[in-house]
């Protein structure tokens, strides 16, 4: 599943390429998941696309008349740029931007949302908000007995962080997965806020070298600890892997346990 970094290079790529243009029309492939093309168009011909942005999990595509749609991408859902569909196979929705190729979203398992105006809320964004201390104090109090692996990738506290990042922030922080909530120290909570946009921000920065012009996929190779290709980590640690808060989890001994 594309994590908040992948959305973000996404997004920039997009706005790169269609901002500015015109939606002529849409096809919706999988009702299911999706509002009707004629939704789409009753909001949006003949719109010209004003931002791409993301929030949380989802990109949120913006037009001049103040109208939006969105897409969550789900476990497997991507995008691809295209002349022509007929033959590509796990079709969601085709827009089609003026003088622009197809942008063709596809997810193999048919769970990809694309969604005519959804209602927002108020979570904040993991990597754009400026999340308070008094906030995530507040947050892990609430969430007793719980390890912090599953508090990072709870939706309903904090936006985008998925099951690599996370394991990647308590690696930043070194803070054991297994932590509990309540158990988390003033000195470690203040290390969270500053390490959750701050890894976030960095795996932006790794994913724009490696695939600067990328709008689908997940770039993991650059990963310190939530890597199958890694056994230890740069400081010589082996790297663990166990089931915590029912994801895999990967860690090492040197993140310390709050229990």
């Amino acid at each position: 599943m594309p994590e908040l970094p992948d959305l973000t290079v996404f997004a920039e790529n997009l706005n790169t390429r269609f901002c500015g243009s015109k939606l002529n029309a849409v096809e919706i492939f999988n009702p299911k998941k999706c509002d009707s093309a004629a939704t789409f168009m009753r909001g949006l011909r003949g719109q010209a696309l004003r931002e791409v942005k993301t929030i949380g999990k989802e990109l949120f595509f913006y037009f001049e008349n103040e109208s939006y749609f969105s897409v969550h991408f789900m476990l497997k859902g991507g995008m691809m740029m295209v002349e022509n569909h007929t033959n590509v196979k796990h079709k969601t929705a085709a827009f089609y931007f003026e003088n622009q190729p197809i942008l063709l979203f596809v997810d193999s398992m048919h769970w990809t949302k694309v969604l005519f105006e959804p209602l927002t809320d108020n979570i904040p964004d993991a990597l754009k908000a400026d999340i308070s201390l008094e906030y995530l104090q507040k947050s892990l109090l609430r969430k007793r007995g719980i390890p912090i692996k599953g508090f990072l990738i709870d939706q309903k506290i904090l936006k985008g962080i998925g099951n690599a990042y996370a394991d990647e922030i308590l690696y930043e922080c070194k803070i054991s997965p297994e932590s509990f909530c309540e158990k988390l120290p003033a000195d470690a909570i203040l290390k969270l806020k500053e390490k959750i946009p701050a890894t976030l921000q960095w795996g932006v920065n790794e994913i724009k070298k490696i695939q600067p012009n990328t709008i689908s996929g997940e770039e993991r190779s650059f990963l310190k600890v939530h890597n199958k290709e890694k056994a230890k980590t740069e400081t010589g640690f082996p790297i663990l892997v166990k089931e915590i808060a029912g994801k895999i989890t990967y860690f090492t001994e040197e993140q310390v346990l709050y229990a």
